[in-house]
């Protein structure tokens, strides 16, 4: 099974003015053009497919486009040949990106809805060995921590609820017994599924799953909005069902529905397993996972100061793959290997008292219904929800969480990064075309009696966008040689001088043809900001008002404060011009008036011929001849 991993297109998206839907149209054609070539049987599209929630009629239409052809590769039999998945990043509407999604083509899954998280995209192809592949792609949109807790903490609950009832029913009998309008048993395997024939399945309708008659609505994180729903949910209590609460946080959220993935990702794995199906799985992620590197274009997601979630909330998932998004730079992450991550506050409530061996894992540990009531933790029995109840012989103290998966090992990670680049922090040296963006290819092994891990590659976009450039240097370095060497390049350009040099913007302009960024450095104010900083420079102190002075010292004083130096010739030219102007401003405005003040007397308006007619248009003694 082979997968193109790619993330962060930001269609719509412009560059210092610059509108870049053809180097995106480019790129897109080019990535169509791959798929084909490298025979991909999956493409996920991590998040951020448009640059804003409210997306042009020509981004749209260009997306349109792309997911059109991609969906319409056909195999040799003339089928479908591309399983296409997208989850909306922190950009994007979810729940505009995912309108009409359950009338899409059958290959093309817009994952826009928490109910959706654990309820993965499965892909089938035949495999060299004439087994069955078979690909779970969990996929997340992304989750904002104020939007997305209350529908993860309602389906938490109700997974807690379900084992819960699970176990008080088969203490019972074998048989369910619960009543029928809260929870209906899925038979169904997945070879029956309806979206094997292109239909998006409710989250809850898996292997050994109950079906919500409740189902969590979805939530726009675009526009912050949750639509709640009014269904009524599973009857709990304290004592069948402990209430989870979720931080208020990235790595809170993300923890939150690593759990419902765990779950889920058990359960098919051991299915597979005992159907002598090839299996991997895949998440897709739209967050920033500690440990990579930021660049200058991506939009802050920090909540409460904390904008990452730490590596280790991946641990120990079951995972083959974490195709992640949000990061514009490519780049690995290393995921830790051991048990994950349970931040503070994702514990149940029911006992706050309870030691730390006694605290439980929310669908993991249950009160066994044949012990005492005495809340011994030895009456605690970790209980599988892919096994039979039949299958536990004796209360045990739990020591292991039941989310250890069939796959131990921790998953590899990547940041594709995004289609083009978007900031100058972006740039590669020595430049390129294209800034070095790629996307990544990555093949799942096959069958094996040892464990296999995936094989990563990454193929550079083909995008044509110019490539990107920061260049500092005095005037005359910026207009000669590099100017040369850089003319049809995107530039940032930052110059070096102990002056502003007069028309400097209007040369680099005419120098390089896509001057995108121009910055100026004076090198003396810096020395003199830092000398006096440090107390080794000379007194700068601000001038006296009170001092007789005039306003042409004061401010080539401020000049002097400014800059660390004595202004130039040409600065004082300018300094001595702007006095003058303001001085013959101030006349016109004085003649203006005291000719309207004698106007209003009845008296003619002063000329002012001499010195004692102009002494007259003075505003003392104009005060007078009011008096």
């Amino acid at each position: 099974m082979r997968i193109l991993h790619t993330s962060d297109w930001h269609i719509g998206r412009r560059f210092k003015g610059v509108d870049l839907v053809e180097y995106q149209r480019r790129a897109l054609d080019w990535l169509i053009d791959t798929v084909q070539r490298e025979h991909v049987d999956v493409v996920c599209v991590s998040g951020d497919v448009y640059d804003s929630p409210m997306p042009s009629a020509a981004s749209v239409d260009l997306l349109d486009d792309a997911l059109t052809r991609l969906t319409s590769i056909i195999d040799d039999e003339g089928r479908p040949a591309v399983d296409v998945i997208v989850t909306p990043g922190n950009h994007d509407s979810a729940r505009k990106l995912g309108f009409g999604a359950r009338m899409m083509r059958p290959n093309l899954h817009l994952r826009c809805e928490i109910a959706q998280i654990a309820d993965p995209v499965i892909v089938t192809r035949g495999g060299a060995d004439g087994r069955e592949d078979r690909l779970a792609v969990y996929a997340l949109p992304y989750l904002d921590p104020d939007v997305a807790r209350p529908a993860l903490e309602k389906l938490l609950e109700y997974e807690n609820a379900k084992d819960f009832a699970q176990l008080d029913s088969c203490a019972v009998s074998q048989e369910d017994t619960r009543p029928k309008e809260k929870a209906e048993h899925v038979g169904r395997e997945d070879g029956d599924n309806p979206r094997n024939s292109g239909d998006n399945r409710n989250a809850n309708d898996a292997p050994g799953r109950f079906r919500r008659t409740d189902p969590v609505d979805p939530v726009d994180h675009g526009d912050a909005d949750i639509r709640s729903n009014s269904g009524d949910t599973p009857e709990t209590t304290d004592d069948v069902a402990p209430r989870l609460r979720i931080p208020r946080s990235h790595e809170g959220v993300m923890t939150a529905a690593m759990r419902l993935i765990r779950m889920d990702l058990q359960r098919r794995r051991q299915q597979a397993e005992a159907e002598g199906v090839s299996f991997h799985a895949v998440l897709m992620a739209h967050a920033f996972v500690s440990g990579a590197a930021p660049s200058d274009s991506e939009r802050n997601i920090t909540i409460g100061g904390v904008d990452s979630v730490p590596a280790a909330v991946f641990s120990n998932s079951g995972l083959d793959y974490l195709a992640l998004g949000h990061l514009h730079r490519a780049q690995q992450v290393r995921i830790p290997s051991g048990s994950a991550v349970v931040p503070d506050g994702l514990d149940d409530d029911r006992d706050s008292t309870n030691t730390e061996n006694e605290k439980t894992s929310i669908a993991a540990h249950v009160a066994n219904p044949n012990a005492s009531k005495s809340g011994d933790p030895a009456d605690l029995v970790p209980i599988e929800p892919h096994k039979s109840i039949g299958s536990v012989t004796a209360p045990q103290r739990a020591k292991t969480s039941m989310f250890k998966s069939g796959n131990s090992a921790p998953p590899l990670a990547r940041y594709s990064g995004s289609l083009l680049a978007y900031s100058f922090s972006e740039a590669c040296t020595p430049p390129v075309v294209g800034n070095g963006k790629s996307v990544v290819i990555v093949d799942m092994p096959e069958p094996s009696d040892t464990p296999v891990r995936p094989s990563l590659r990454t193929i550079p976009v083909e995008s044509a966008q110019p490539a990107l450039v920061r260049l500092a240097g005095s005037p005359e370095e910026l207009l000669g040689d590099l100017a040369e060497s850089h003319r049809h390049d995107w530039v940032s350009l930052t110059v070096v001088s102990d002056t502003y040099p007069h028309g400097m913007y209007q040369k680099l302009d005419a120098a390089y043809e896509h001057a995108l960024e121009k910055n100026f450095k004076i090198t003396q104010r810096s020395a003199g900001t830092a000398d006096s900083a440090n107390g080794s420079g000379p007194d700068r102190a601000m001038a006296n008002l009170h001092e007789t002075r005039s306003e042409l010292d004061v401010l080539t004083g401020f000049v002097r404060y400014t800059l660390g130096r004595e202004p130039n010739d040409g600065e004082i030219a300018v300094l001595r011009d702007a006095v003058e102007r303001v001085h013959a401003t101030d006349d016109e405005k004085a003649d203006t008036t005291t000719s309207t003040a004698a106007t209003t007397l009845g008296a003619p308006a002063p000329v002012a011929t001499d010195t004692a007619t102009v002494e007259t248009a003075t505003p003392a003694n104009r005060k007078g001849a009011r008096a």
